[in-house]
């Protein structure tokens, strides 16, 4: 149950960071993003892949097994998949402005 937890600490951080990276137009560190939530490097090797963020991002990763373990489950899935609808369309909001809005 605590991993689950870290789990959701986790995914809700890295998507907070996605977010934060698109609206400062940051895209060349969205690829890095991704890659080091999914494929989270070992602690002790502190490569210098300084992602933008206000907060440690290795505090507290989950090892790659575990994470594909979690993964593996309905009930995460279906929250994962809950996590990116609302990620990507808060994505959208911020990428494709109302175009169809009546000027005043």
């Amino acid at each position: 149950m605590n991993d689950v937890k870290t789990l959701q600490l986790l995914y809700r951080r890295h998507c907070e960071v996605t977010l934060d990276v698109v609206m400062n137009l940051q895209f060349h560190y969205i690829e890095k993003l991704w890659q080091s939530f999914w494929n989270p490097k070992p602690a002790a090797s502190d490569g210098s892949t300084a992602l933008p963020s206000s907060e440690e991002e290795h505090e507290g990763t989950l090892p790659k097994d575990k994470l594909i373990t979690l993964c593996k489950y309905e009930p995460i899935l279906k929250w994962m998949r809950s996590c990116d609808h609302i990620l990507y369309q808060a994505l959208v909001e911020i990428l494709i402005p109302d175009v169809l809005r009546p000027v005043p």
